[in-house]
């Protein structure tokens, strides 16, 4: 059987690798080498396996070092080689150089986070020992562990072409019983290559860079070039999809950068017919991904068409408190004092009561700018009943993920739709009342902190985004008298909830 060079690209995965490193060795048979390809990690992962294996350096340049030593495992003589980049490279490029590297003309490229099956390698080989020229590589049967315990299956994959992209996904039928054959692309996490045919073809190309498509690319061009690529289920990996990338970037970048990538791959390789259908079917694909973001971008113009339509003379006339804060706040701005020739108070005389200052000093900015008009009392109300809106359909969303709601966008749109036309939302986000900016402030707030709960492990990883809800907070209370007993409540009742966090 020939020899496989066994090609482990690790970031930050040191845990991970101590955890299924094990599984690797017991597949490996004698003479193979396992790589350790670094992408420069933060963690111990470069000094633990040099002192572990007592690991000589063999060759040291300005992009990477690399140590070497043969180990024994159950009688079984194995090289373990170490690549430990100078600067992080990502995948592609890192598993690139791992390849050009390697000792042996069969590698095996393979994430850290799985743990290939004791016969899995002997498998793979055994395809490139019947001499099939034509061989480019072969691809597992990876099951990924769920955590229900259940497993997702991969390997025998498709790629076809619907509404202007290429789609991938896995073959139709009882994965227990895919057959032996050719497939669409070999998995950049657990498949076997020629290294020749893979160098010759310059590797995973770069514009790929940091992730994801690469493989589908790769295996386009060994295609292109009348290379063969195999699926064989009798090669097993267990998958635990432990992998960096969704610590690295979060699950909406990941996305982005798949459907980035998708994009990037149509560029290069599809036909002039299909680029035209790409750009045709461009408005569908839009819509189909930020169907949320559209309908909320509707819903935000309907309600700013709706606040600030004949805002200056529709309700006519002003009532006393408009007259009071827009007066108060223009005399402030233009004399420093109010209508009592207090100078720039924190509480407003008015009529048979006092005022919370904040509002009446926005709307002074106003109308200091625009003139003592109804239009520039009201505006920044009507300013605060839109945002309000907007910022209703976040916190409805943040509430109904965390309730694990089967529907949080739809549902949360629905709920921005009836209040933004609630009758008393329209009615105080046309008028100079204080009580919908202080309601604007605390959803803002409210929202803000959800999604810093749901969305870091600590407060202190967004405390940007912790220290502007606060702030808002306390804005909401030098806004409208009653946020001093409704904020603080809020607060109260969100750190009970919330209290572990």
């Amino acid at each position: 059987m020939p020899n496989i060079s066994v090609i482990i690209s690790t970031f930050n995965g040191l845990k991970l690798l101590q955890k299924n490193l094990a599984s690797v060795v017991e597949a490996a048979s004698e003479m193979d080498e396992i790589v350790i390809a670094d992408d420069k990690s933060s963690d111990l992962t470069v000094p633990h396996f040099i002192h572990q294996y007592d690991l000589e350096l063999i060759e040291e340049n300005e992009d990477y070092k690399l140590y070497q030593n043969i180990f024994y495992w159950e009688k079984k003589q194995l090289t373990l080689t170490l690549v430990a980049n100078q600067k992080n490279l990502r995948f592609g490029a890192n598993n690139n150089l791992a390849v050009r590297l390697a000792k042996h003309e069969l590698v095996f490229i393979l994430n850290n986070d799985c743990r290939p099956q004791k016969k899995c390698l002997k498998q793979l080989a055994d395809h490139f020992e019947n001499g099939d020229k034509d061989l480019f590589a072969v691809t597992c049967f990876e099951k990924t562990t769920q955590k229900d315990g259940e497993y997702q299956y991969h390997g025998k994959n498709k790629l076809w072409w619907q509404r202007g992209r290429f789609i991938h996904g896995q073959f139709e039928g009882d994965p227990e019983k895919w057959k032996k054959g050719e497939t669409a692309w070999a998995g950049g996490g657990s498949s076997l290559f020629d290294k020749k045919k893979f160098l010759a073809l310059g590797g995973f190309d770069s514009l790929f860079y940091p992730a994801y498509w690469e493989d589908i690319d790769l295996s386009w061009q060994a295609k292109k070039m009348g290379y063969k690529i195999l699926f064989d289920p009798s090669a097993v990996v267990i998958h635990d999809h432990e992998t960096t990338n969704k610590s690295v970037f979060g699950q909406k970048k990941m996305a982005d950068l798949a459907w980035k990538n998708g994009s990037r791959f149509i560029k290069k390789n599809a036909s002039l017919k299909q680029k035209i259908a790409s750009l045709l079917w461009s408005p569908y694909w839009i819509w189909k991904r930020h169907q949320f973001g559209c309908v909320l971008a509707l819903l935000i113009l309907l309600t700013i068409i709706t606040r600030f339509y004949k805002l200056g003379s529709l309700p006519s006339g002003m009532t006393w408190d408009e007259a009071a804060i827009g007066y108060n706040g223009w005399s402030i701005w233009q004399t420093r004092r109010d209508e009592w020739l207090e100078k720039l108070p924190l509480a407003f005389k008015s009529f048979g009561d006092y005022k919370a200052p904040l509002a009446i000093y926005i709307s002074g900015l106003f109308t200091s700018l625009i003139g003592l008009t109804p239009l520039a009392v009201r505006l920044p109300f009507a300013m605060a009943g839109v945002m309000a809106v907007w910022g209703m359909v976040l916190l409805l969303k943040e509430l109904l993920i965390a309730t694990k709601s089967k529907y949080p966008h739809k549902l949360s749109l629905l709920g921005g739709f009836i209040f933004a036309f609630t009758p008393w939302s329209f009615m105080f986000s046309r008028t100079g009342f204080e009580s919908g900016m202080a309601l604007c402030f605390i959803i803002w707030a409210g929202y803000l902190i959800l999604n810093c709960q749901r969305t870091s492990r600590k407060y202190t990883q967004k405390w940007w985004q912790f220290g502007l809800a606060t702030t808002l907070i306390a804005a909401a209370m030098y806004v409208y008298h009653s946020s001093k007993i409704t904020a603080p409540l809020i607060l109260l009742l969100m750190m009970v909830l919330w209290w572990r966090k």
